[in-house]
């Protein structure tokens, strides 16, 4: 490795000079193992290793080995220093594993341990069963794995399940990723959980005029941006939001729910307009939706009573359960769980951001109880927001013994299983299809056959119709031997529908892509890969997914393979 030393320095008499030198840094040994952090059970990857140090010269003959107690791999051959030596992973397992790669020579030598993560499928859907603690549980949990049981008071319980599902959430929405940062941080507050803080780059979803959009390059939504800045102000550009709201406010063509929400968005930027929503909600007829953003504009300056008294006069409190159900918290009703019960399964919109600004409300109105039970004759207690979490194999919770329950307590089961693309439910008006090619200056053939060394080009196409216009994401998965690298550098390989993908996890690849209701319904784009490792790969199937309205899926096909030789 060689290190650039740059060096500066000011005169007294105002005089600036600065120098550069390298520094190299070595070893008399070390070894260079070529390997993936991620692969699937079905892969059959091959892996390089070689040695370089001061101690070596070419031709000199070395032992390199790699060793893994976990996939009880130990295997060590003869090499030559700077050359590859290549040793077959074997029967893979779901799971971590350290891989310990080494090089010796004389009393000279180096080791290196790397974690490789092996999943059975990246397709893979979180499933969750909750309901009240019995004797005699029907529980549901993972065929295969391990399923992760939380035991807590009823009432805990019925907001606790919203706040893991935003914090384990995958989405990109605003709504989605703001949830996920605000409920992980009430699951580390409150429950003494360890996620790790989630951050985002706001200046995606924060448009120039402060105002927040629901996707990147989206118009500002006053509604969203309310509800955003009362989840947790602290996420975005405050001074943005607040010259957004006042533009709302003090601008001539917006209607007065629109007024009402600008100063509901004010008041939790802590812009507290409190005599403008007195003479609002005083000199016109509300209706109901105006009358419950009042409230929650009430409640955001501080001014509870007439909160109370706007959540008593709505007539057809039914129609909006979401918003219902934070106002009851907030103002401490007990009608608050009837509200969020008869949220509908099916709604989207703005959900996640309402069920945790509901648990928010809850959290701060404090819980109160104590329930207990047994489990395999093990005392366990839970007071207030406590929560016993256990882990299990499929077996140990089939033959779990629970007794002497008191009170009503919630379990919920978190588990994963794989997803059956041929059964799964997908929309045929939307459709992606992908093919590979190997870079080399020129449109290749479609290829699934790659050597090592190879530039590889992934090519997209989305097919969307009109009448369905509106923001898609792609999520395209990269066999384990291929690994998502930046657009080609050489000039001859530039091409304009190659993009980089706005967000890479691992192997997978999302972007975004909007479908005008006046452009072509054919998108096509492209993403460079380069080879990791020799050997077989599956190759699972590109995800097209609206993201107004998740249940509009569709996936590239079935499951095949690439080979690498």
């Amino acid at each position: 490795t060689s290190w650039r030393i740059v060096a500066t320095a000011i005169s007294d008499d105002r005089k600036a000079g600065f120098g550069t030198s390298n520094l190299d840094v070595s070893k008399p040994v070390f070894v260079v193992p070529v390997i993936n952090d991620e692969y699937l059970t079905a892969d059959t990857p091959t892996i390089s290793v070689r040695a370089y140090g001061d101690y070596l010269s070419a031709g000199m003959q070395l032992s390199v080995g790699l060793e893994s107690g976990s996939l009880g791999l130990s295997e060590e051959k003869s090499a030559t220093a700077y050359e590859a030596a290549y040793f077959d992973l074997g029967t893979l397992t779901e799971g971590e594993h350290n891989i310990t790669s080494y090089a010796e020579v004389d009393d000279e030598g180096d080791a290196l341990m790397t974690t490789v993560t092996v999943l059975d499928s990246h397709l893979i859907a979180e499933q969750t069963w909750k309901g009240l603690l019995s004797e005699t549980p029907g529980m549901q949990y993972g065929s295969s794995g391990r399923t992760e049981m939380s035991f807590m008071n009823y009432e805990v319980g019925v907001f606790y399940n919203e706040l893991v599902s935003a914090a384990t959430s995958s989405g990109d929405r605003a709504d989605e990723v703001a949830a996920k940062a605000a409920a992980i941080k009430l699951l580390n507050d409150y429950f003494g959980e360890d996620f790790s803080p989630y951050e985002f780059d706001n200046f995606l979803y924060q448009d120039a005029d402060g105002g927040i959009g629901l996707f990147p390059n989206d118009s500002t939504r006053l509604e969203l941006s309310a509800k955003l800045a009362s989840l947790d102000s602290g996420l975005w550009d405050t001074v943005g939001l607040n010259n957004y709201f006042h533009s709302i406010l003090e601008g001539d063509d917006y209607t007065l729910l629109e007024k009402i929400q600008a100063i509901y968005g004010l008041a939790a930027v802590d812009d507290k307009m409190l005599i403008d929503l007195d003479y609002l909600t005083s000199s016109y007829e509300l209706s109901d939706e105006e009358k419950i953003y009042s409230a929650l504009a009430y409640m955001e300056i501080g001014s509870k009573a007439k909160a109370i008294d706007l959540y008593l006069s709505v007539n057809d409190e039914d129609s909006y359960p979401p918003l219902m159900a934070v106002l009851a918290a907030q103002i401490g009703s007990t009608d608050h769980y009837d509200f969020f019960s008869n949220i509908p399964d099916d709604v989207y919109d703005l959900s996640v951001v309402e069920k945790v600004m509901y648990a928010k409300a809850l959290l701060y109105y404090g819980v109160d109880t104590e329930v207990s039970f047994k489990l395999n004759r093990e005392l366990i207690t839970l007071k207030n927001a406590e929560i016993h979490t256990e882990s299990m194999l499929a077996s140990e919770v089939a033959n779990a013994e629970f007794s002497e329950v008191s009170g009503d307590i919630m379990v919920i089961t978190k588990f994963y299983e794989t997803m059956d693309i041929e059964i799964a439910d997908t929309d045929s008006a939307i459709s992606v299809s992908r093919f590979y090619t190997v870079v080399d200056g020129t449109k290749g053939s479609q290829t699934t056959a790659f050597s090592p060394g190879d530039l590889v080009e992934v090519h997209i196409t989305v097919d969307v119709p009109t009448s369905m216009s509106g923001a898609y994401r792609v999520t395209d998965y990269l066999p384990s031997g291929l690994k998502i690298t930046s657009q080609a550098t050489n000039g001859k390989y530039y091409d304009d529908d190659i993009r980089t993908p706005y967000n890479i996890d691992g192997q997978s690849a999302s972007f975004y892509v909007y479908k005008n209701d006046y452009e072509v319904e054919t998108i096509s784009f492209s993403y460079y890969a380069r080879v990791i490792n020799p050997g077989q790969f599956v190759s699972e199937p590109a995800v097209l997914q609206s993201m107004s309205d998740p249940s509009i899926i569709n996936f590239s096909g079935g499951f095949s393979s690439i080979t690498i030789e």
